[in-house]
């Protein structure tokens, strides 16, 4: 790779980034007429209606589930109408330090690394690792030098 290969490379995405700008304008400019219009307006209040209604739904099934584990409870019925059923789960209850202390000793390959804050600390804790610098490419915002060449060619 050499320098008139990134010449090109980087007139290329100015090109794409210049013809995507287009197209959002476009696309913005459409959403501005449908916006405007009749079915716009009809869609926008679909729109609403669904989100409306969504919400009404998500508050009447918390509250079917909520009084059919309480007859539940009552009862011990696990199916009291057509289509309603309770299932039993289980969900463990322990303390972490205590967890992590028996894990230790008793199942050492159950214990996973938090990555994102531990590479973030790693260096600075002293923890055994290998610092790998890795080169990574940022293409800056604008730019526009690279289509003025468009009309130099």
């Amino acid at each position: 790779m050499d320098i008139e290969n990134l010449k090109v490379l980087i007139k290329k995405v100015a090109e794409l980034r210049e013809v995507q700008q287009s197209c959002i304008r476009m696309k913005n400019s459409a959403q501005i007429d449908l916006d405007q219009s009749l079915e716009g307006k009809r869609f926008a209040m679909a729109i609403e209606r669904v989100k409306e209604y969504s919400i009404q739904l998500e508050t009447a099934e918390a509250e079917l589930k909520a009084a059919a584990v309480a007859l539940y409870q009552e009862t011990k019925e696990k199916k009291p109408i057509d289509k309603v059923e309770i299932k039993i789960t289980t969900e463990l209850e322990y303390e972490d330090d205590k967890i992590l202390a028996w894990c230790k000793d008793n199942a050492p390959t159950l214990l996973i690394v938090n990555k994102k804050p531990f590479e973030k600390t790693a260096v600075n804790i002293g923890a055994p690792v290998k610092v790998n610098e890795i080169p990574k490419c940022y293409i800056g915002s604008d730019l526009s030098q690279y289509l003025e060449e468009k009309g130099d060619e």
